[in-house]
């Protein structure tokens, strides 16, 4: 993707000090009409940077996207607690045509941004990204690691002369789900798609029915650091609770937020301190919910999610009337 930076300056709209100015400038750095046409900071919620290289009439909009974000993700907190996964840091809301992005910079300070080009997603996710990184290296704080992007740059960088990772899991030795559907079935890619070096649990949810199909690999041994506080069998319980609510979270989203994406959720990603939890759209508002617990794996898992959702949606087709 090409790069045509905003000429539009930034906003202040409670107030302009020289510490944001200079912040203002990692937004103006990375806005684009084709691709963030909209980047806001937030402070608690509050709009402090405004930066709009796309409409201006949607301006608002976008501000009052952010706001609602902050404090309906804030909501996730007691659940995210519960599973010792630390505080949530990334935040992606993919739909047909576009993505909202909600990053954690520091404390009570989040980055927003927005674009009406969905097949530029995985290029601005990283923009934003360091851009999130580049304003805690302002305030001296530490970088994160949003998405695994800096697990990944060092990984390629220590690759030359150097052993690479552990191989995935085969997937005839992978300890499978316990409700995983036996070999040939519709949902059986689900357990070919976990790993103990990738997509961790994957369930599978259908209107209508209480059964929900799970797999994971929590059993392997190569997982076990991971199950210091909580047992295999609490994480499979909270995982299947916090599954059950991300629909509804979903599909607040798409209420809220359809002034600016005009389109559902089809891919919403909770990218915490240990790992990620991904929710995706199939057919008839049938959905999965993957997860990995490895914070060094998050765009893997990312992946094997992506081709999962190709594969059952070739598979599954519009679900039975």
């Amino acid at each position: 993707m090409s790069h045509r930076p905003t000429t539009t300056s930034p906003s202040f709209p409670n107030g302009e000090t020289p510490a944001l100015r200079a912040l203002a400038e990692h937004l103006t750095a990375i806005a684009d009409a084709d691709g963030l046409a909209h980047l806001i900071l937030y402070d608690r919620g509050t709009v402090r940077i405004a930066v709009a290289a796309g409409d201006p009439d949607d301006a608002d909009d976008h501000a009052r996207n952010g706001r609602q974000l902050y404090f309906t993700l804030g909501e996730l907190g007691p659940d995210l607690a519960q599973l010792r996964s630390g505080v949530l840091m990334r935040t992606i809301i993919q739909v047909p045509t576009g993505a909202i992005f909600f990053f954690l910079v520091g404390g009570d300070v989040h980055l927003y941004g927005a674009t009406q080009h969905a097949e530029h997603t995985d290029e601005l996710d990283r923009l934003m990204a360091r851009a999130a990184n580049g304003i805690r290296r302002d305030w001296r704080y530490s970088e994160l690691d949003f998405g695994s992007y800096l697990s990944v740059a060092r990984n390629d960088g220590a690759a030359a002369g150097a052993p690479g990772p552990p191989a995935a899991t085969a997937p005839d030795d992978r300890p499978g789900g316990a409700d995983a559907e036996p070999d040939g079935g519709p949902l059986a890619p689900l357990a070919g798609a976990l790993s103990a070096t990738g997509l961790h649990h994957v369930a599978y949810h259908q209107p209508g029915r209480a059964e929900v199909v799970t797999a994971d690999v929590f059993d392997d041994p190569a997982l076990e650091e991971f199950f210091a506080f909580l047992s295999r069998d609490e994480r499979r319980a909270q995982y299947r609770i916090l599954g059950e609510r991300l629909p509804g979270l979903a599909n607040w989203l798409n209420t809220a937020l359809w002034a600016v994406t005009g389109g559902e959720a089809i891919r919403l990603v909770l990218d915490v301190e240990l790992g990620a939890l991904y929710l995706f759209a199939l057919p008839d508002n049938r959905y999965l919910v993957g997860v990995t617990l490895d914070q060094t794996l998050v765009e893997v898992a990312d992946r094997a999610m992506q081709r999962l959702t190709a594969e059952l949606t070739r598979r599954l087709g519009p679900a039975p009337r």
